[in-house]
């Protein structure tokens, strides 16, 4: 398949919404993703705790339930916009 055709072929698809576009998601469905990935989390995150406390955590459950609760954190932190990519936010230090 040429370039022609494969840019042909995408566009087909995403017509379709076959392939949605990165960064494709309004808003609101954004912050509703963000919102069932963070119930999936939780609810695996509250089983994992329940089980610690019924019984001994294997390695790997001990791990995951480190590693979840190290997510979650990221989710109680407020969002900030992303800054624009041409831009740098932090000041450079004086260099003397």
């Amino acid at each position: 398949m040429g370039p022609e055709e494969r840019e042909a072929r995408l566009k087909a698809l995403r017509e379709r919404k076959v392939l949605p576009l990165k960064g494709a998601l309004t808003p609101a469905e954004r912050e509703q993703r963000r919102l069932e990935i963070r119930q999936r989390l939780e609810k695996r995150l509250d089983g994992l705790r329940k089980r610690k406390k019924e019984r001994a955590l294997t390695a790997e459950e001990e791990k995951q339930l480190r590693r979840l609760e190290e997510v979650a954190r990221g989710f109680q932190t407020p969002r900030k916009p992303k800054p624009d990519a041409g831009t740098n936010s932090s000041p450079s230090p004086d260099k003397k």
